[in-house]
Protein backbone atom coordinates (compact mmCIF):
# COMPACT_ATOMS: atom_id res chain seq x y z
CA UNK A 1 0.00 0.00 0.00
CA UNK A 2 1.10 3.60 -0.64
CA UNK A 3 1.90 5.35 2.63
CA UNK A 4 2.97 8.73 3.96
CA UNK A 5 3.43 10.48 7.30
CA UNK A 6 1.60 13.78 7.68
CA UNK A 7 0.14 16.47 9.90
CA UNK A 8 -3.63 16.88 9.86
CA UNK A 9 -5.23 20.32 9.68
CA UNK A 10 -7.80 21.76 12.06
CA UNK A 11 -11.39 22.02 10.82
CA UNK A 12 -11.06 25.82 10.96
CA UNK A 13 -8.04 25.79 8.66
CA UNK A 14 -9.76 23.34 6.29
CA UNK A 15 -12.62 25.86 5.96
CA UNK A 16 -10.14 28.62 5.09
CA UNK A 17 -8.50 26.33 2.52
CA UNK A 18 -11.95 25.67 1.01
CA UNK A 19 -12.66 29.42 0.80
CA UNK A 20 -9.32 30.05 -0.89
CA UNK A 21 -9.84 27.21 -3.38
CA UNK A 22 -13.32 28.54 -4.20
CA UNK A 23 -11.90 32.03 -4.75
CA UNK A 24 -9.26 30.69 -7.15
CA UNK A 25 -11.79 28.47 -8.96
CA UNK A 26 -14.15 31.44 -9.29
CA UNK A 27 -11.51 33.45 -11.15
CA UNK A 28 -11.05 30.68 -13.75
CA UNK A 29 -7.25 31.01 -13.70
CA UNK A 30 -6.27 27.37 -13.97
CA UNK A 31 -7.09 24.00 -15.38
CA UNK A 32 -6.19 21.99 -12.30
CA UNK A 33 -7.05 19.21 -9.93
CA UNK A 34 -7.83 20.96 -6.67
CA UNK A 35 -7.31 19.23 -3.34
CA UNK A 36 -10.46 18.27 -1.46
CA UNK A 37 -10.24 20.56 1.60
CA UNK A 38 -11.40 17.80 3.94
CA UNK A 39 -8.37 15.74 2.83
CA UNK A 40 -5.83 18.58 3.04
CA UNK A 41 -2.72 17.77 5.10
CA UNK A 42 0.99 18.51 5.39
CA UNK A 43 3.08 15.61 4.10
CA UNK A 44 6.23 15.22 6.17
CA UNK A 45 7.47 12.07 4.45
CA UNK A 46 6.15 10.17 1.43
CA UNK A 47 7.06 6.51 1.81
CA UNK A 48 5.72 5.01 -1.43
CA UNK A 49 4.67 1.37 -1.61
CA UNK A 50 5.03 -0.39 1.74
CA UNK A 51 4.31 -4.08 2.36
CA UNK A 52 1.79 -5.03 5.08
CA UNK A 53 4.65 -6.58 7.09
CA UNK A 54 6.75 -3.42 6.86
CA UNK A 55 3.72 -1.27 7.82
CA UNK A 56 3.60 -3.07 11.18
CA UNK A 57 7.31 -2.37 11.75
CA UNK A 58 6.78 1.22 10.60
CA UNK A 59 3.95 1.72 13.11
CA UNK A 60 6.19 0.63 15.99
CA UNK A 61 9.06 2.85 14.84
CA UNK A 62 6.81 5.90 14.36
CA UNK A 63 5.53 5.43 17.91
CA UNK A 64 9.13 5.57 19.19
CA UNK A 65 9.95 8.56 17.00
CA UNK A 66 6.87 10.57 18.04
CA UNK A 67 7.57 10.01 21.74
CA UNK A 68 10.76 12.06 21.35
CA UNK A 69 9.25 14.87 19.23
CA UNK A 70 7.69 18.00 20.72
CA UNK A 71 4.35 19.65 19.96
CA UNK A 72 4.50 23.00 18.14
CA UNK A 73 2.43 25.69 16.47
CA UNK A 74 2.42 26.01 12.68
CA UNK A 75 1.40 29.22 10.89
CA UNK A 76 0.10 29.26 7.31
CA UNK A 77 0.23 32.19 4.93
CA UNK A 78 1.24 33.12 1.44
CA UNK A 79 0.85 31.17 -1.77
CA UNK A 80 3.55 29.74 -3.98
CA UNK A 81 4.23 27.56 -6.99
CA UNK A 82 6.51 24.59 -7.46
CA UNK A 83 7.41 25.18 -11.10
CA UNK A 84 4.21 25.62 -13.06
CA UNK A 85 2.63 22.43 -11.70
CA UNK A 86 1.76 22.78 -8.01
CA UNK A 87 0.00 25.64 -6.19
CA UNK A 88 0.55 25.61 -2.44
CA UNK A 89 0.06 27.50 0.82
CA UNK A 90 3.24 28.14 2.79
CA UNK A 91 3.68 26.83 6.30
CA UNK A 92 6.09 28.82 8.48
CA UNK A 93 7.95 26.99 11.20
CA UNK A 94 11.54 25.84 11.53
CA UNK A 95 10.50 23.18 14.03
CA UNK A 96 8.31 21.52 11.36
CA UNK A 97 11.22 21.53 8.91
CA UNK A 98 13.56 20.04 11.51
CA UNK A 99 10.91 17.44 12.40
CA UNK A 100 10.62 16.42 8.74
CA UNK A 101 14.42 16.19 8.46
CA UNK A 102 14.68 14.09 11.62
CA UNK A 103 11.84 11.84 10.44
CA UNK A 104 13.53 11.41 7.06
CA UNK A 105 16.84 10.42 8.70
CA UNK A 106 15.09 8.10 11.18
CA UNK A 107 13.09 6.30 8.49
CA UNK A 108 16.10 5.97 6.19
CA UNK A 109 17.51 3.57 8.80
CA UNK A 110 14.48 1.36 8.10
CA UNK A 111 15.32 1.31 4.40
CA UNK A 112 13.12 4.17 3.20
CA UNK A 113 14.77 6.37 0.60
CA UNK A 114 16.18 9.63 1.95
CA UNK A 115 14.79 12.82 0.39
CA UNK A 116 17.33 14.65 -1.75
CA UNK A 117 15.51 18.00 -1.82
CA UNK A 118 15.32 20.27 1.20
CA UNK A 119 11.95 20.07 2.94
CA UNK A 120 9.63 23.04 2.58
CA UNK A 121 6.55 23.15 4.80
CA UNK A 122 3.61 23.53 2.44
CA UNK A 123 0.00 22.58 1.89
CA UNK A 124 -0.72 21.60 -1.72
CA UNK A 125 -4.03 23.04 -2.92
CA UNK A 126 -3.88 22.33 -6.68
CA UNK A 127 -2.02 20.24 -9.23
CA UNK A 128 -1.95 22.43 -12.31
CA UNK A 129 -2.53 21.10 -15.81
CA UNK A 130 -2.59 24.51 -17.49
CA UNK A 131 -2.39 28.16 -16.42
CA UNK A 132 -5.14 30.02 -18.29
CA UNK A 133 -4.48 33.49 -16.89
CA UNK A 134 -0.90 34.17 -15.73
CA UNK A 135 -1.62 37.79 -14.80
CA UNK A 136 -4.63 36.80 -12.70
CA UNK A 137 -2.64 34.05 -11.01
CA UNK A 138 0.14 36.51 -10.17
CA UNK A 139 -2.47 38.87 -8.70
CA UNK A 140 -3.71 36.08 -6.39
CA UNK A 141 -0.12 35.22 -5.39
CA UNK A 142 0.51 38.91 -4.61
CA UNK A 143 -2.79 39.28 -2.72
CA UNK A 144 -1.86 36.50 -0.31
CA UNK A 145 1.85 37.33 -0.01
CA UNK A 146 2.60 37.69 3.69
CA UNK A 147 -1.08 37.25 4.62
CA UNK A 148 -1.67 34.83 7.48
CA UNK A 149 -4.38 32.26 6.73
CA UNK A 150 -4.36 30.49 10.06
CA UNK A 151 -2.48 28.48 12.66
CA UNK A 152 -2.67 24.95 13.94
CA UNK A 153 -1.30 23.35 17.07
CA UNK A 154 0.51 20.18 16.03
CA UNK A 155 0.19 17.51 18.73
CA UNK A 156 0.32 14.36 16.63
CA UNK A 157 1.68 12.73 13.49
CA UNK A 158 -0.50 10.55 11.29
CA UNK A 159 0.41 7.54 9.17
CA UNK A 160 -1.84 7.48 6.12
CA UNK A 161 -2.33 5.07 3.28
CA UNK A 162 -3.59 6.36 -0.05
CA UNK A 163 -5.47 4.84 -2.94
CA UNK A 164 -5.45 6.53 -6.31
CA UNK A 165 -9.02 6.71 -7.63
CA UNK A 166 -10.54 8.23 -10.76
CA UNK A 167 -11.73 11.33 -8.93
CA UNK A 168 -8.45 11.79 -7.04
CA UNK A 169 -6.64 10.11 -4.18
CA UNK A 170 -8.41 8.83 -1.08
CA UNK A 171 -6.56 8.84 2.23
CA UNK A 172 -7.02 6.45 5.13
CA UNK A 173 -5.66 6.90 8.65
CA UNK A 174 -3.61 3.85 9.67
CA UNK A 175 -2.38 5.19 13.01
CA UNK A 176 -2.01 8.43 14.98
CA UNK A 177 0.98 9.23 17.19
CA UNK A 178 0.93 11.75 20.03
CA UNK A 179 3.86 14.15 20.33
CA UNK A 180 5.29 15.41 23.65
CA UNK A 181 3.30 18.47 24.76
Amino acid sequence: MRCFVAIELSEELKLKVAELINEIKGKDLLVANFVKPEQAHITLKFLGEVSEKKVEQLKAELKKFSESANCFELTFGGLGLFGQRVLWISGENQIASKLAGSLDAYLSKLGFEKDTRPFQVHLTIARIKKIKNRKGLQEILNKYKGKELGKIFVSELVLFSSELKRNGPEYFVLEKYKLKC
